[in-house]
């Protein structure tokens, strides 16, 4: 921490800010801006209280539910469509910024137990099945919402919750609810 506090440097040389998050130091935490550092609190206090907000009673409807072979995770953000993907996420950046949010928001969302047996699964090369259930506004074309939910697959996969995400691993399929809940729900099981 006391190299991320040197006098008289600029900032880029005291902080030590990467491709997988360029606007926080990847030694100290600190933000290259305020309105950063307010914009990360802003939108880690939304995803706690849509969490708590989300439909169901109790700690395990909130956040995941298990059987014996299958995991729920109730995620309070939708992928954006393949279209905006291709425009708005064409850099690298700023797609690794994308699948980073739904990598860190699955890791809070799932239960210690679902990640042990999805990493169990992962470690065994079981081919997995992933039904998504995308609840928004407007609806997708339906090659764009498979599209969309590529940040979302990509992020199991960095998880250790998926093993490959080619067609001998993953059975693939996503469906789209019309309503103004804003939410995606990931349906994982033992294919």
């Amino acid at each position: 921490m006391s190299q991320c506090r040197m006098q008289g440097k600029p900032l880029w040389k005291r902080h030590n800010f990467d491709a997988s998050t360029p606007s926080r130091c990847k030694r100290c935490g600190v933000f290259k801006t305020k309105r950063e550092r307010l914009g990360y609190r802003r939108q880690r206090n939304s995803l706690r209280r849509a969490a708590r907000r989300a439909p169901g009673v109790g700690e395990s409807s909130r956040s995941s539910t298990v059987d014996a072979m299958s995991c729920t995770i109730c995620v309070p953000l939708v992928p954006p469509s393949g279209n905006v993907l291709r425009r708005k996420y064409r850099h690298w950046a700023a797609y690794s910024q994308l699948k980073a949010t739904w990598k860190r928001t699955i890791w809070a969302l799932v239960s210690q137990k679902d990640r042990s047996w999805l990493e169990a699964m992962c470690e065994a090369r079981k081919p997995m099945r992933v039904e998504i259930c995308i609840s928004h506004g407007r609806k997708y074309d339906t090659d764009n919402a498979y599209a969309g939910v590529k940040p979302l697959l990509d992020g199991l996969r960095e998880l250790k919750f998926l093993y490959q995400d080619d067609p001998q691993h993953l059975s693939l399929k996503v469906t789209q609810e019309n309503n103004n809940t804003n939410e995606t729900r990931i349906f994982l099981s033992e294919a």
